[in-house]
C-alpha cells in the first residue's frame, strides 16, 4: 500500500511539469556553420530566435505550467532503448538529490550530489525494460519524470554523472503542444535554409545550405519538398544572372515596398528569357532565374503537389498563415510546407493595372500550348479555400506574374 501511495504523488505531481522535445541543429552544404535559428510556432504565434545548436520545446498542459517551469529537466531519448540522457540546468553552484524508483516504488538510485553552475547531464540505463521514475530536487527546482525503458541492455541500472557545463547557456524554450506548426529558419552569412516540422519526439535536424543569389545581390532562403529544392520567397530581381536588365519586370503598383514583400511581377516572355516552352521534369529554363535553379514546369509542381498531398491539401499547405497579407478568410492555410506563399496579385497586360493583392497569388511555369495568345500556364491559390480545385490554368503571355525557382 505505501508503494502505491507513493507511484500515485509521482505521477501527481509530474503533471505540472512539462516533458521538453530537444531539437538539435547542425549544417550542411555550401557551409556548415548556424549563425543563430529563428523558430517560428505558426498554430500559437510565437517566435523565437537562439544562438545555441539546439531549442527545447517546452510541452505544458497550460501556460501557466510553462512560465512556472522554464528550466525544466529535458529526457532523450524517451522512450530508450540502452541508455537516456537526462539533462538539466542549474543557475548556481548548490547540493541535489536524485532518486530513481521502478514502477513497483523501489528505490534503485538516492544520491546526492555538489554540483557547479551550469548544464548538468547525466546517462541512465536500466537493469530491465519498463517504466521508472526520476526525482531531482535541489534549492530552488524539483524535477519530477517518467522513463520507459524498451530494451534490455546487458548491465545493472546505472545512473552516471556524463558531463557538467560549467556556465553552459541554457537551451532556450519554445512553448509547444504536440501537433504545433514549426518553422525552423538557420541562417549562415548569406545562406538561409528551412525546415517545416510538427515534432513528437527529440530529433537533429540537418539544414542544407545552397547558394541562391541573384544578379541584384539579394538572397533567397530555400526549402526542401520531397526531392526538390524551392525559393521560399518570390524572386525580385530586375536583372538576369548575366547582367542584362530584364524587360517585363514590375511590382504592384510600382510601389517598390511592395516588391519588398511580394517580389517581382514578370512577364511570361521576361520569364523565359527566349527559351522554348516545355512540360519536363526539370524543365531546364533557367530563364529569369539566379544562375544553379530554373524556372518550374507544370510537371515540377505537380511534383510538388504529390509531395504535399494532392490538390486540395496542397492549397492550404503552402500559403503563409493568417490575414496580415491575405484577405480573409485564408481558413485553410497552415504553411505546413514553410515555402509561405504570399498573394502579390499580377498586373494586368493590356492597360498595365494591378489586380489580386492580397486575393491571389500566381505563379508562371515553362509550360505553354499551340495557343500564343493565351499559352503561359500558370499555378494560382487564393484566400478563398474553394478555390483548391482549380488551381492550375493558362493565361495571356503578356500578363506579368510571380516566380519561385528550382534548384538544377
Amino acid at each position: 500500500m505505501k508503494n502505491t501511495i507513493l507511484i500515485i504523488s509521482i505521477l501527481v505531481s509530474m503533471s505540472a511539469y512539462s516533458q521538453d522535445i530537444i531539437i538539435n541543429f547542425s549544417a550542411e552544404g555550401v557551409s556548415t556553420e548556424i549563425d543563430y535559428v529563428k523558430i517560428e510556432n505558426i498554430t500559437q504565434n510565437k517566435e523565437i530566435t537562439t544562438t545555441e545548436n539546439s531549442i527545447n520545446l517546452s510541452i505544458a498542459t497550460k501556460i501557466t505550467d510553462y512560465q512556472q517551469n522554464k528550466n525544466s529537466i529535458n529526457i532523450y531519448p524517451n522512450p530508450f532503448m540502452d541508455k537516456a540522457n537526462i539533462e538539466f540546468y542549474s543557475n548556481k553552484k548548490q547540493k541535489i538529490n536524485i532518486t530513481i524508483l521502478d514502477i513497483t516504488g523501489k528505490i534503485l538510485v538516492n544520491e546526492n550530489k555538489n554540483i557547479e553552475q551550469g548544464t548538468q547531464i547525466y546517462n541512465f540505463r536500466a537493469g530491465k525494460t519498463g517504466i521508472y521514475f526520476i526525482l531531482i530536487s535541489g534549492n530552488d527546482f524539483k524535477f519530477n519524470e517518467k522513463i520507459i525503458s524498451m530494451e534490455l541492455f546487458s548491465g545493472e541500472t546505472r545512473f552516471t554523472s556524463f558531463e557538467s557545463n560549467q556556465n553552459t547557456k541554457q537551451a532556450k524554450n519554445i512553448f509547444y503542444e504536440i501537433g504545433d506548426q514549426l518553422i525552423f529558419t538557420a541562417y549562415s552569412s548569406d545562406y538561409s535554409s528551412i525546415i517545416s516540422s510538427s515534432p513528437t519526439i527529440s530529433n537533429d535536424y540537418i539544414f542544407e545550405f545552397v547558394e541562391c543569389q541573384d544578379f541584384d545581390q539579394n538572397n533567397y532562403p530555400t526549402i526542401k519538398i520531397g526531392d526538390q529544392i524551392w525559393m521560399a520567397e518570390n524572386l525580385k530581381s530586375e536583372y538576369y544572372a548575366n547582367g542584362n536588365s530584364i524587360d517585363g519586370d514590375y511590382f504592384y503598383d510600382n510601389n517598390s515596398s511592395n516588391k519588398d514583400i511580394y517580389g517581382s511581377l514578370y512577364t511570361w516572355a521576361a520569364v523565359m528569357n527566349g527559351a522554348t516552352g516545355n512540360n519536363n521534369n526539370p524543365s531546364g529554363v533557367q530563364g529569369v532565374c539566379p544562375n544553379g535553379w530554373h524556372v518550374p514546369s507544370e510537371e515540377e509542381w505537380d511534383e510538388m503537389r504529390e509531395e504535399l498531398g494532392g490538390w486540395q491539401l496542397m492549397h492550404g499547405r503552402v500559403k503563409e498563415v493568417g490575414t496580415m497579407h491575405w484577405d480573409s478568410p485564408n481558413s485553410d492555410a497552415t504553411n505546413e510546407s514553410g515555402l509561405s506563399f504570399l498573394p502579390a496579385g499580377m498586373r494586368w497586360g493590356s492597360d498595365g493595372t494591378y489586380q489580386n493583392l492580397g486575393e491571389l497569388a500566381h505563379f508562371w511555369t515553362t509550360t505553354d500550348t499551340d495557343d500564343l495568345d493565351n499559352a503561359g500556364g500558370y499555378r494560382f491559390f487564393s484566400e478563398l479555400p474553394s478555390a483548391q480545385e482549380y488551381m492550375q490554368t493558362f493565361d495571356s503571355k503578356n500578363h506579368a506574374k510571380s516566380i519561385r525557382c528550382v534548384k538544377n
